[in-house]
């Protein structure tokens, strides 16, 4: 199913850290977006809280990780 445009929020800008984004998991508990990045720095962990709208912020979480494919989240962990 396809999201109509008014309903999608669009992080983009230097500030995100995003140039590759692959694999993304939503904490429904705190209101977290993970992010595995691939191209920007070898890899990365992202993490952005939920947006209100569209915009270039600044990720809360941001941890190097040589390669990273995916991102799988429990309550306490990121994998």
């Amino acid at each position: 199913a396809t999201i109509p445009m008014s309903q999608q929020a669009r992080l983009s800008g230097s500030n995100t850290f995003l140039g590759n984004p692959v694999d993304v998991d939503y904490n429904y508990e705190t209101g977290e977006i993970f992010v595995a990045e691939r191209a920007n720095g070898g890899g990365r962990v992202l993490a952005f809280n939920f947006p209100s709208g569209s915009g270039n912020p600044s990720p809360i979480y941001n941890q190097t990780f040589a390669g990273a494919s995916a991102v799988h989240l429990n309550v306490y962990n990121v994998y």
